[in-house]
């Protein structure tokens, strides 16, 4: 039995390695975070039209983001409200475009290596669905930092604003684990399945989507106790600590996203040479 297991593994790990997980983790991490830049750009601009203070807008930034880079995104936002509205527009949608190409383009590859899948779609197409799974990736990410990495300090700001909304935070924070696990359950086994048009059942998708939304939450968790408790280190090397902490946060991430898909991969094969055995049978 234990021979079974450890030659499967064996096997698993082998796969791994020939699919070359890492190198799409890497490409689509890079990716991604650099949409992330672009992404903030036309959020901040749509921002400016709400009827909220522009330093209410820079409170909220300073005390979210992390120390470090606080000078930075201060810096950044200041430009925002100086510049052009619409030409700042305009270019971030540019800059959003290509690097969510690049980075979409990255995972479905991987996708297409793990399931043995030679997907052709035509490059407007391509560009269309990377342009909305950018969006929703950049999404969930932000989430998992704003709930594991600064969802108490987000909190203790509300609360001194606004008691009864910081207890409502505090209500919703405390049943954090369970909404992001079930989100990026859901997110995960959609882009397992509409992301390369896979063939399967849809609940086959979620062995793998919930590996890899455990591994994703329980990472998340461990990346937060850093920050909460040894962030103070970090100004050794500035902002600069914190954008490499963030890459390789997103690098093991979309690691396990593909370990998920390995995972749904063999469970594919699994079942095919049950149900080829139970027809050879008969």
């Amino acid at each position: 039995m234990l021979k079974k297991v450890y030659r499967s593994l064996s096997k698993f790990i082998i796969k791994m390695g020939n699919d070359n997980i890492s190198s799409y983790s890497a490409e689509s991490a890079f990716f991604l975070i650099m949409s992330i830049v672009p992404f903030f750009s036309i959020l901040l601009n749509f921002v400016k039209f709400l009827p909220i203070s522009k330093e209410l807008i820079f409170s909220i930034v300073t005390n979210v983001v992390p120390t470090p880079i606080a000078p930075l995104a201060n810096s950044i936002l200041t430009e925002l409200f100086k510049k052009d509205t619409g030409s700042m527009l305009s270019i971030s949608i540019i800059l959003l475009i290509w690097p969510a190409a690049k980075g979409i383009f990255a995972i479905s590859k991987g996708l297409n290596v793990i399931f043995n899948e030679d997907e052709k779609v035509n490059f407007f197409k391509r560009l269309i669905i990377s342009i909305f799974y950018t969006i929703f990736f950049v999404v969930v990410i932000l989430a998992t930092l704003l709930f594991f990495v600064f969802g108490n300090r987000i909190n203790t700001m509300i609360t001194k604003k606004s008691p009864w909304l910081g207890g409502a935070i505090k209500v919703f924070l405390d049943q954090k684990f369970i909404i992001i696990f079930i989100t990026l359950t859901l997110f995960f086994a959609l882009t397992y399945k509409l992301g390369k048009g896979l063939r399967s059942s849809f609940l086959l998708l979620f062995p793998g989507a919930i590996f890899s939304a455990l591994s994703w939450i329980l990472f998340s968790f461990i990346f937060s106790l850093y920050y909460n408790k040894f962030s103070r280190y970090s100004y050794t090397y500035g902002s600069l600590a914190t954008i490499i902490l963030l890459m390789v946060w997103l690098y093991f991430c979309m690691n396990f996203f593909f370990i998920g898909a390995e995972i749904n991969s063999c469970l594919k094969a699994f079942i095919a040479k049950i149900k080829k055995l139970k027809e050879s049978k008969k």
